[in-house]
């Protein structure tokens, strides 16, 4: 599940022009909830874009590769396990993805 939201993230990076890039992925849990972050040092994505990122068939960037579902799938899976999905980004310094599950749906019980 967790590839399944965390894939179209990385693949949404797209490279800094003068920047060497990466990508950091990093996992936090608590009682409620376990919570990811998936972050870039790119080309980031402007302010009016990060409300339509996660709809169906978008693609904020030029560069047309894909059907504009992935981010819209991650969304779809996230939400469906009573998680939340977010980006912050800014043009210039990279896009952080932040996701969220509860850990009631991360972890399956065990039937006695």
């Amino acid at each position: 599940m967790y590839r399944f939201a965390i894939v179209p993230c990385v693949r949404r990076y797209r490279p800094h022009p003068t920047v060497r890039g990466t990508i950091t992925v990093g996992v936090a849990s608590s009682d409620e909830e376990a919570r990811f972050a998936v972050a870039d040092n790119g080309a980031g994505m402007p302010a009016d874009q990060l409300e339509v990122v996660f709809e169906r068939f978008r693609q904020p960037s030029r560069d047309r590769r894909g059907l504009g579902l992935g981010l819209y799938i991650s969304k779809s899976i996230v939400e469906a396990h009573g998680g939340r999905i977010l980006v912050k980004s800014a043009l210039g310094t990279g896009s952080t993805f932040y996701f969220t599950i509860p850990n009631s749906a991360a972890s399956p019980s065990v039937a006695a």
